[in-house]
């Protein structure tokens, strides 16, 4: 038997089923707007932090089957089903379909689509907003810069190699940098805003020694410390008459 519902958590995890009857009825407590039908209309996709924004929006539907819920998207339908055995673990297993599905789309050039992977793609498009999903999508660069200390006891500005100098706070990087002491190099990974370039956040860092050339009293003392090389003394006669 098959019944629509509302939202997973509004929904009574008891049901039992006896013949093929379903007995206990599935109370519907949601309160965001549903259908007559039952379902969750969906403005935006989220998964943990990123967004995908739908102008039409799309409808998540709830149907109880054997032992299984089920949840899909009408519009998405004939692509991703999530599947679970109460209505929130269905929700969470389509979330994390269509996360997959869609990263994996986005990153693929249209020639190295199959037919299959076309088709997904097509459908997604007339659901999601893409190109605000790329504008808002975080820039993620490698970068190497020199760790200071701004007024304070703990890393709190960046020198990037480039020149610039870019304060930060700790809730931004990782626990990794916050260990730092004032001119440690670090190579970088960032995220930054795509619109402005703005830091976001510092993803991973790796300690590396000065990428800088030594200074030129370094370089001279340096050169001074090599031991001279000492040709072996023999006749060199250049004068041969080879090919000759």
């Amino acid at each position: 038997m098959i019944i629509a519902l509302p939202a997973p958590d509004a929904i009574s995890p008891v049901v039992s089923l006896e013949r093929g009857v379903l007995v206990d009825a599935v109370q519907a407590l949601h309160e965001h707007e549903t259908s007559t039908t039952g379902g969750e209309l969906l403005a935006e996709i989220r998964f943990e932090g990123t967004v995908y924004r739908c102008p039409n929006t799309v409808r998540l539907n709830y149907q109880f089957y054997g032992q299984t819920w089920n949840c899909w998207a009408r519009e998405l339908a004939s692509i991703y089903v999530g599947e679970g055995e109460t209505p929130k673990l269905a929700r969470d297993d389509w979330h994390q379909k269509f996360h997959s599905a869609f990263q994996r789309l986005y990153s693929m050039r249209p020639f190295e689509m199959s037919e299959e992977d076309a088709r997904c793609w097509e459908t997604i498009l007339s659901d999601v907003d893409v190109v605000e999903y790329g504008l808002a999508k975080p820039l993620t660069v490698r970068e190497i810069g020199c760790v200071h200390f701004l007024r304070t006891s703990y890393p709190s500005q960046m020198h990037w190699i480039d020149g610039r100098k870019e304060s930060f706070s700790l809730h931004q990087v990782p626990d990794e940098l916050a260990g730092c002491k004032p001119g440690q190099w670090v190579e970088a990974i960032v995220e930054r805003e795509p619109q402005t370039g703005r830091l976001l956040r510092v993803v991973h860092v790796q300690r590396i020694s000065s990428p800088l050339p030594e200074s030129p009293s370094n370089v001279r003392a340096a050169w001074e410390a090599m031991r001279t090389a000492e040709l072996i003394e023999a006749d060199w006669d250049w004068s041969g008459t080879s090919g000759s």
